[in-house]
């Protein structure tokens, strides 16, 4: 049994070390192998590498950077999955188990809704996912009797449902309610786009929550729904069409108000 672990651990590292020396290699300014050693040796021992200045810019300036941050977030999932496939003992372990990638989502989408800044966004996802975990194991140690994991997998189905649903209102609030106060929401606002009705204004809650829907179903058959906008001279989809709706261009729209 040792032996076996010793041999993966062999090839794990073996292939890190295949991926990271890939990774300095490719690229419009390549580096290779023997170029990366005589830089890190030099690095090591306070003597010239002999290499022009370039190739110690690249590698300590631009791919050295992003190969250690793609290591260390690399070891950190693989880490969690260690960590989940032994506290559950099964291989197919994933953090939807434990309502952690819903708390994140939820975190995340709330997030986006107020605007925040992608640091802000990050925390409140990192925080979802936290508090989600946290709330399976406490409702999970107050519920006494049977199998602790059973328990523990059953309330992260739950806790982990009732986090998606919440965010999935929320992503429905946040479109519905763009829509139907300024008729475009803070992506449309960057591209200069508006929904409005026939009548030139913004759709009203019942419009909007029309227009949603079609926007998933015009999602779900391969983006299907949106072939419309190639043909249709104000550039209607699906959820337009059901909603009774078009996305006009700024200018449009101050020349139908006017």
């Amino acid at each position: 049994m040792r032996g076996r672990a010793g041999a993966g651990l062999a090839v794990a590292t073996l292939t890190l070390l295949m991926g990271v020396a890939l990774a300095f290699a490719i690229g419009r300014f390549p580096v290779s192998p023997l170029d990366l050693g005589r830089v890190l040796l030099a690095k090591i021992t306070g003597h010239p590498s002999g290499l022009v200045p370039a190739v110690e810019t690249v590698v300590w300036q631009i791919r050295g950077p992003r190969v250690m941050a793609a290591v260390l977030v690399g070891s950190a999932l693989a880490t969690a999955g260690t960590a989940f496939q032994g506290l559950f003992r099964n291989p197919l372990v994933s953090p939807d188990i434990l309502g952690a990638s819903s708390g994140a989502a939820l975190g995340a989408v709330l997030g986006i809704f107020f605007s925040l800044s992608v640091f802000g966004i990050q925390a409140l996802a990192f925080a979802g996912g936290l508090l989600a975990v946290a709330a399976v194991y406490v409702i999970g140690s107050a519920l006494r009797g049977g199998d602790t994991i059973l328990v523990l997998v059953l309330t992260g189905v739950v806790v982990g449902s009732l986090l998606g649903a919440g965010w999935a209102v929320v992503v429905v609030g946040y479109f519905v309610l763009f829509w139907s106060t300024t008729g475009q929401t803070p992506g449309m606002r960057l591209l200069s786009l508006r929904v409005l009705t026939g009548s030139g204004g913004p759709p009203s809650v019942g419009r909007a929550l029309v227009r949603f829907v079609g926007l998933i179903l015009a999602v779900i058959p391969l983006f299907a729904g949106f072939a419309p906008v190639l043909f249709d001279d104000r550039r209607r989809a699906l959820q337009d069409y059901l909603a009774g709706t078009a996305v006009v261009s700024e200018a449009e729209s101050e020349s139908l108000a006017a």
